[in-house]
């Protein structure tokens, strides 16, 4: 009986505990605003976020400092402006946000309203990634202004 009472407090401890996690966003200054100038937008829950990332990095190279490490990936391009992207990209493509906080989950939105409110966007985080939706394509913000972009084959 008492190891069933242990079980049972362990399991509805891990169900707190996830839950706190899940929320913890929530509260967020940064992200609530970025998210009240975002227009039509889904809230991954940090589980499928967790996932998106992990299909990031297994695609691109990372530094050990958390940035794609443009030199292993000879495609990248150096961007100056949002506009140069909106040449390269499809501004009705939904892109996934992704940022280098664990606790903020990711979102997917069209690339047009990303842009409208890229100053919120970027704001959540020092570093900001916007990765297609198959994977294939990734805009890297960096937290010291550069912003790259990089395609797969």
């Amino acid at each position: 009986m008492e190891e069933e009472k242990r079980k049972r407090y362990q399991l509805l401890r891990e169900i707190n505990r996830k839950k706190i996690r899940e929320s913890k966003w929530k509260d967020d200054i940064l992200f609530k605003e970025c998210i009240e100038s975002l227009d039509k937008f889904n809230i991954l829950s940090l589980e499928e976020s967790q996932r998106i990332i992990n299909i990031m990095e297994n695609s691109f190279p990372i530094t050990p400092w958390g940035s794609i490490d443009w030199k292993k990936f000879n495609k990248g391009i150096k961007l100056s402006n949002k506009m140069e992207l909106l040449q390269l990209l499809n501004e009705k493509d939904l892109f996934y946000i992704l940022w280098d906080k664990q606790e903020i989950p990711c979102i997917i939105c069209k690339l047009s309203a990303i842009l409208k409110c890229i100053d919120d966007v970027l704001a959540v985080s020092f570093n900001t990634w916007l990765l297609s939706m198959d994977g294939k394509e990734i805009v890297e913000f960096y937290h010291e202004g550069a912003i790259t972009y990089g395609k797969l084959k």
